[in-house]
């Protein structure tokens, strides 16, 4: 999913501000990140389907909320879709409360649609025992797959197209293309893949980049 949250290697951004290590300069700011957790846990949305969630933002809302904004944003469409609350209910209590009104009874709201993009009774771990061989090994030359699928993925955009080299098998993890969208979890395997800076960027330094691949986004390189 090509959306407003992938941003590595995307430029026109400038620098990225860094203010002693400090993402949330107040109290509520870090109670957002918070308020979403539990509001996930509640609705009984994964941790990859939270983050899908995130995504679905539209992309004008993604760039001005900031991230705390954002994280708000995600609890409560976790708390909609989860039939946790109905359609437009946060707002409008947030308005009366504003306001000075008393709250509306919970009758006044329709009757909230039940949450079925993601699994239920997600494991807060997501890496399991290998059941196949890995396709890979640490040294193997391989390609990034043109992979764009319509819902979430953990392949970033740049990388797309890309040529690198294992330098680690990282086991089997729940596969989140899947899991995001309340598929089967499809243990698969994970690959950290490092690449030349300057294959992905022009005029990039001499360094290396480094990034955990599942294995369905990568091709072999046959010399």
């Amino acid at each position: 999913m090509d959306g407003p949250h992938d941003l590595g290697g995307r430029p026109g951004f400038g620098r990225v501000p860094v203010e002693a290590d400090q993402p949330w300069s107040a109290w509520w700011q870090r109670f957002t990140y918070a308020l979403a957790a539990v509001t996930a846990r509640l609705a009984e949305v994964n941790g990859d389907a939270l983050r899908h969630v995130m995504e679905r933002l539209p992309p004008e809302e993604y760039r001005s909320l900031g991230s705390a904004g954002r994280w708000l944003r995600v609890a409560e469409r976790c708390a909609v879709e989860g039939g946790l609350v109905a359609e437009g209910e946060v707002p409008d209590r947030a308005r009366r409360r504003a306001a000075g009104l008393p709250a509306m009874g919970v009758e006044a709201y329709p009757e909230p649609v039940r949450f079925v993009a993601a699994s239920r009774g997600s494991l807060p771990h997501n890496k399991r025992e290998p059941e196949d061989d890995n396709r890979f090994t640490v040294g193997d030359r391989v390609r990034v797959r043109d992979h764009r699928p319509e819902g979430h993925t953990r392949l970033p955009a740049y990388l797309r197209g890309r040529q690198g080299e294992v330098v680690l098998v990282n086991g089997v993890w729940v596969y989140p293309d899947s899991h995001a969208h309340g598929g089967p979890e499809l243990p698969t395997w994970v690959y950290a893949v490092r690449f030349r800076a300057r294959d992905l960027w022009p005029g990039a330094g001499p360094h290396d980049v480094s990034a955990d691949l599942f294995e369905p986004y990568l091709e072999p390189i046959h010399d």
